[in-house]
């Protein structure tokens, strides 16, 4: 593989930062590692607040091209440095350090054998290639493999002339040997999961990744340091977050914007109207927001919710899950987000409440970390892809389409419910914990729990993936999946919890609200509907009780209110409202939701 050919997305992925990638020069093999993303100021910056608000970065960059390929070992932007440093000669077997081995000057990665090179034109000289053996541990550290150390020399050997023969394609099979004293060692002594025995070989602390690593040599390492081919898959586990792109945010995700951003995080919560206000006249990104209709308030009301939330991935996904679900109610229409609510067919109205063709899609997928060994999202394993002085993290950008189907919840907790379904399921979440605390992952890890609702989802995802592989002409890597199967039951402190997430309530009647042109407030207690600083009241009442395990028996009225004056005296005059009694299983969250988003959306817009 040629390093030039590498897509941008593979600088996202599997050739980030402290990964290993292989490429030819023009006499040689090189294997190198990619150091740390830390100059990339002239590349193109990608917006998306609410991913940017989770990770704790002002924005993302987007990879740079590779033009060049003689300006990769010494680039500017995506550098890298070659590794391992051990080298073979594929003529006589000889394996030395990269200083070691005959060059051509100032293309010192073109490493000839000086034995069988010897008296040879450049045309004819024999190059070296990567050995493809290394070592590495779970910290994240990653060095040659120790060849010296590891084949036992005899006493007085200075350890100068070492093979690695290959008598089989198996690992038992390779031998290193040393011509000097005749010691050798067949590797599969150095591929235990407990680490290198006979003699115990302790972990180098080196981190190649990190072009200036002078602590590293001091510090000291608990895990043990293993054996691993080159080209192992654990040897590079990149963690990568993402975001869709929706509404209100969809529509700005401009530099002017990612600045405006960063100077209203630090301002105070009053004085940013003012600001917005002041740089509206001048602020090509604010001007474009007036433009659609948003007024200064609403703008400020964005800004400072965006500046006091509390980003994390259940609350992004969730957030993801109401504007997909919305679009089953009536079209939507944005700069990345464009969706057409779609009819759903009669045989399939048992199964699906709503069906949304998504006519344009905006995703942005970040790079934060990596692992090796065992993928983890724990921080003691995690190694950065840039500096810790950088605001800004590696990223790309994706657009297409897709199909949105949101399937009834009545439907899937009856299914779940099953006992055979539940035996099942149980069975092969036990397994994935098991495994995955076997591998060395944390309990706490296990954030998003399998459960029989998410393989029921995944198993149907994967089946419409097929059939639009077939059917479309897509290939199956072309497609792919986002699974909101979130059904966790949080309790707000709601007697019998029959209502379980009033937090989850309150926030989606304030967005939908908001983008209608409401400007919200939080009630204070004792304020009156006909408060004259209010236009509108927005009332959800809810009463539930649990009669069994399994139903939830209620009612919820959701109404709208504003002051009026009669004879002088202020009255709440109703103008809108909607009841509903129900019986539903699990709890009353999902309808009070779809209400209030039917609801919501037949308001007139408030200009």
């Amino acid at each position: 593989m040629d390093l030039i050919t590498l897509r941008r997305s593979n600088f996202i992925s599997t050739c980030g930062a402290g990964s290993i990638v292989d490429f030819r020069s023009d006499k040689a093999s090189i294997s190198a590692m990619v150091l740390l993303f830390d100059n990339w100021k002239y590349s193109r910056k990608i917006i998306e607040p609410r991913l940017a608000k989770f990770l704790n970065v002002y924005d993302f960059r987007e990879p740079p091209p590779l033009i060049d390929k003689e300006k990769i070992l010494s680039g500017d932007n995506i550098r890298v440095t070659q590794f391992p440093r051990w080298l073979q000669c594929p003529k006589c077997r000889r394996i030395k350090d990269l200083d070691d081995w005959g060059d051509h000057g100032l293309e010192s990665y073109n490493k000839y054998c000086n034995y069988c090179s010897k008296d040879k034109p450049k045309s004819k000289k024999v190059f070296c290639v990567p050995i493809r053996f290394i070592a590495a541990c779970e910290n994240g550290h990653i060095d040659d493999f120790p060849w010296n150390r590891f084949v036992r020399h005899t006493k007085n050997c200075k350890g100068s002339d070492l093979k690695l023969i290959d008598r089989g394609s198996s690992i038992d099979k390779v031998f290193v040997r040393c011509e000097s004293c005749k010691s050798q060692r067949s590797l599969k002594d150095a591929f235990n999961k407990s680490g290198f025995l006979n003699p115990p070989i302790s972990c180098s602390c080196n981190s190649p990744w990190i072009e200036v690593d002078h602590f590293n040599k001091e510090k000291k390492c608990d895990k043990p340091f293993r054996a691993f081919q080159r080209g192992s898959s654990s040897l590079y586990f990149p963690n990568i977050k993402s975001a869709i792109s929706i509404p209100p945010w969809s529509s700005i995700k401009n530099d002017q914007v990612a600045q405006l951003l960063n100077q209203i995080i630090r301002s105070d919560e009053e004085d940013i109207p003012i600001l917005i206000k002041t740089l509206s006249k001048t602020d090509p990104a604010l001007k474009s927001m007036i433009k659609k209709g948003l007024s200064i308030e609403e703008i400020s009301n964005i800004f400072i919710s965006h500046k006091n939330s509390e980003e994390d991935e259940e609350k992004m996904a969730m957030q993801e899950y109401l504007v997909l679900k919305d679009s089953c109610l009536e079209d939507a229409e944005d700069d990345d987000f464009i969706a057409d609510k779609k009819e759903v067919p009669d045989e399939f109205e048992i199964y699906i409440s709503g069906i949304a063709k998504i006519k344009r899609l905006r995703e942005v997928r970040a790079l934060c970390s990596f692992s090796r060994i065992n993928p983890s999202e724990s921080p003691a394993f995690k190694q950065n892809v840039v500096p810790s002085n950088q605001d800004w993290l590696p990223a790309i950008e994706n657009y297409g389409e897709g199909i949105f189907i949101n399937f009834l919840n009545d439907y899937l907790s009856e299914w779940e419910s099953r006992n055979e379904v539940i035996e099942r399921g149980n069975i092969a979440s036990r397994s994935f914990k098991n495994a995955f605390l076997r591998d060395g992952g944390e309990y706490s890890e296990i954030k998003n729990k399998l459960t029989p609702r998410y393989f029921l989802l995944h198993t149907i995802s994967h089946l419409l993936i097929r059939g639009l592989s077939s059917f479309c002409g897509y290939s199956l890597s072309s497609i792919r999946e986002k699974i909101y199967s979130n059904n966790s039951k949080l309790n707000d402190g709601v007697q019998h919890g029959c209502w379980t997430n009033i937090g989850e309530v309150k926030t989606y009647a304030k967005d939908k609200l908001e983008l209608k042109g409401y400007n919200v407030k939080e009630y204070v207690e004792g304020r009156s509907p006909a408060s004259p600083s209010l236009d509108y009241y927005f009332v959800i009442r809810a009463m539930g009780w649990r009669p069994t395990e399994a139903w939830c028996v209620g009612s919820f009225d959701i109404v709208l209110y504003t002051p009026i004056l009669i004879r002088g005296i202020r009255h709440a005059a109703q103008i809108g409202q909607f009841s509903d009694t129900t019986i539903y299983p699990e709890n009353m969250n999902t309808e009070i939701l779809d209400a209030v988003g039917t609801f919501v959306s037949k308001l007139p817009r408030n200009n």
